[in-house]
């Protein structure tokens, strides 16, 4: 069975609709197949995805395949974590971080 999630794929196309135009705060998880810590990180985000499921959205975007995104924020490593909101980046963290410290940051971001 599927683990349940309520993150979403986001791409090249659905970015600007999806987390810019979008006003509840957003944690864009740009992440790559090949890449081990972007897998653990994954877990994570789903685990808080369903927890703050209609205060923050929550997406993931493959960095490899929509590079025209991960090139217009600088990504130049997996995982890479940006916190958005209202259009704009108030938050980054590239790497690793637990769940514990990701909790820590969204209470900060939320209002």
């Amino acid at each position: 069975m599927e683990k349940q999630t309520a993150t979403i794929t986001l791409t090249d196309k659905n970015f600007n609709h999806q987390v810019i135009e979008n006003l509840q705060p957003s944690v864009v998880h740009f992440r790559a197949n090949w890449s081990g810590s972007s897998e653990i990180m994954t877990s994570i985000i789903d685990d808080l995805a369903l927890e703050y499921s209609g205060e923050v959205l929550f997406g993931k975007i493959d960095a490899d395949e929509h590079s025209q995104i991960a090139m217009k924020f600088g990504i130049e490593c997996v995982p890479t974590l940006l916190f958005i909101h209202h259009g704009r980046v108030v938050d980054q963290i590239m790497g690793m971080i637990s769940k514990s410290e990701l909790a820590d940051k969204l209470k900060a971001l939320l209002p």
